[in-house]
């Protein structure tokens, strides 16, 4: 089992191996966002519907 396979079995990034490598985090009332070296990882909350306004930060 290599680290990458760990994402089938967590709820968020913050239960990763991944998350010490967070640079940034912003908690939305919508979601998270985890910002990394190169790309975003954004977790939306179950239920939320997720338009353009949610999406200006």
């Amino acid at each position: 089992m290599n680290k990458y396979s760990l994402f089938l079995d967590m709820n968020s990034i913050r239960e990763s191996v991944f998350y010490p490598e967070v640079l940034k985090e912003i908690n939305m009332h919508y979601g998270n966002f985890y910002f990394f070296d190169g790309f975003i990882v954004s977790e939306v909350f179950k239920n939320v519907v997720f338009g353009w306004e949610e999406a200006k930060l």
